[in-house]
């Protein structure tokens, strides 16, 4: 029988692996604080948890203040926001799970950019509540609408050199999805 050590010194016992032990029944029971009412856990165990928490509140605040549409749907589409650095991307949204799981990387970059991945998997979240089925096939052309929609979202700010890098970059990736 396996373990994972899901922080704060807790196992779960697991079959299948993270995933698994990632499920709505052991989150549940994490300590968790609300932002705009989502509970978030966090279970990476290092000093930098509150610096975390603030930088995550004013991306809720930059999203609240450019694009409050967006900040709507994420509210009411995301069950909770877990911050776990054993994914292997920056962000990834859960569907069993209605849940968003952020990589602690993701806080060593800007409030901007942590807010424009906020508002992509709140997309993907709103597809999924609306049906839409995110495999196979499908799954380009939703993550081509999860991108339009962040960069919708970052063509909303005052625009500086390094905004403008990183939309280059997003744009680059966004055409090598249309190949």
């Amino acid at each position: 029988m396996k373990f994972a050590d899901i922080g704060y010194g807790l196992q779960v016992r697991v079959r299948g692996g993270i995933k698994r032990a990632l499920d709505t029944w052991s989150i549940r029971r994490l300590p968790a604080y609300l932002i705009d009412r989502i509970p978030v856990v966090d279970l990476v165990v290092d000093g930098n948890a509150m610096a975390r928490r603030y930088q995550l509140q004013r991306a809720f605040d930059m999203i609240r203040g450019y694009y409050p549409a967006a900040h709507t749907r994420f509210v009411r589409d995301i069950r909770r926001l877990l911050i776990d650095n054993t994914i292997s991307k920056q962000a990834m949204y859960f569907i069993g799970t209605r849940s968003c799981t952020l990589s602690p990387e993701l806080f060593c970059s800007t409030d901007a950019t942590l807010a424009a991945a906020l508002v992509h998997e709140g997309t993907h979240a709103r597809l999924d509540a609306r049906g839409v089925i995110q495999i196979g096939a499908r799954r380009r052309r939703v993550e081509r609408t999860c991108m339009r929609e962040e960069t919708h979202f970052v063509s909303r700010f005052p625009q500086t050199p390094e905004l403008e890098q990183w939309l280059r970059k997003r744009s680059d990736y966004a055409d090598a999805l249309n190949r």
